[in-house]
């Protein structure tokens, strides 16, 4: 069943639309055009047909159950209990959904619109349900407790709440699923032919790489010509070659000649390219500077490296003194 749930979520998402009919109507439509818009499928009551067996609740649930995301909306309606129940169906989808564990985007009527009469009145008498009142506030207020909510007005101002949270939500599908698609790198330096001896100071390199915690850096200094890259590179394929190696990837930087912030926007560069790292759209928008650019980046770095795709080794090689690295 994950697996058949995981091939469908990289393909057309289903998304249960979840509300009282009558006061709703023209919100429901609305969304659906804009779900159609984002490339979504939106799955509903309208949706449902004639039905051979089962009553509204079983048939919604088993709706529910084959689809990806949750859209609940709620105004002043409680809705239609079934025969020999205690909660309406718009309520049993909802704690349905939250079983099931999915995605759920919740918006509820903005309280001024609660208004029975008046030009402004979207919610008029006819459409609600007075009798169901306490038990809709009840409804209402267990959801405000339990999830972060948006409110709504019109079909349109709906429409536009909802465009903007799946759009953020299929971005950070995208995302997850292209890192899915990315293997760590496995990008070791040349190492230097017939390299023999030097023990004492590759075993100071190793107990200091192993002593390091995650985003620690160990330093190798010297003078030009002394061997500094080809120790390096010996330690590096030991470790990135052994028992104990880097599940979050291994990479050689090249730092030769990078100076300054345009050296070290080179070198994160690099970085983001080797573990395959895109910008967010946000962050692409806010980096109107070299200085902006070079905090993106740093963002984006951390937020991957400090994720959970395990530890990762970086070699940065010849690196010069006037690299400001953090």
């Amino acid at each position: 069943m994950a697996n058949l749930r995981e091939r469908r979520h990289r393909m057309t998402r289903r998304v249960f639309i979840s509300s009282t009919s009558l006061d709703l109507r023209a919100h429901r439509e609305r969304v659906r055009d804009i779900l159609l818009s984002l490339g979504l499928f939106p799955v509903g009551m309208e949706h449902f047909g004639a039905q051979g067996t089962g009553d509204a609740t079983s048939v919604s649930v088993e709706q529910l159950a084959s689809s990806d995301i949750y859209l609940g909306i709620y105004a002043w309606r409680y809705g239609t209990i079934p025969a020999n129940q205690q909660r309406s169906v718009t309520h049993q989808e909802y704690l349905e959904a939250i079983h099931l564990g999915m995605p759920r985007y919740l918006y509820l009527a903005d309280p001024s619109t609660d208004a029975l009469t008046g030009p402004d009145a979207i919610f008029p008498a006819a459409v609600r349900d007075p009798e169901h009142r306490m038990q809709l506030g009840s409804f209402l207020a267990e959801v405000g407790r339990s999830h972060v909510v948006d409110f709504f007005t019109t079909p349109d101002d709906l429409a536009a709440r909802v465009a903007t949270a799946l759009s953020n939500y299929l971005l950070e599908v995208q995302r997850d699923e292209l890192a899915e698609t990315i293997h760590p790198p496995h990008d070791l330096p040349p190492r230097t032919p017939g390299f023999v001896g030097r023990d004492r100071e590759l075993a100071a390199l190793f107990s200091a790489l192993h002593r390091a915690q995650d985003g620690d850096a160990v330093a190798l200094v010297g003078m030009a010509g002394t061997g500094k890259s080809a120790l390096a590179a010996e330690v590096v394929y030991a470790l990135a070659n052994g028992a104990e190696a880097f599940p979050g990837g291994t990479a050689w930087i090249r730092c030769d000649g990078r100076t300054g912030l345009d050296g070290l926007a080179s070198v994160d560069d690099q970085i983001l390219a080797a573990w395959g790292i895109a910008l967010t759209p946000e962050e692409l928008a806010g980096a109107t500077s070299p200085e902006r650019e070079l905090l993106a980046r740093e963002r984006a770095l951390k937020r991957h490296f400090n994720g959970s795709g395990g530890q990762a080794l970086l070699l940065l090689d010849n690196i010069e003194h006037d690299l400001p690295l953090s």
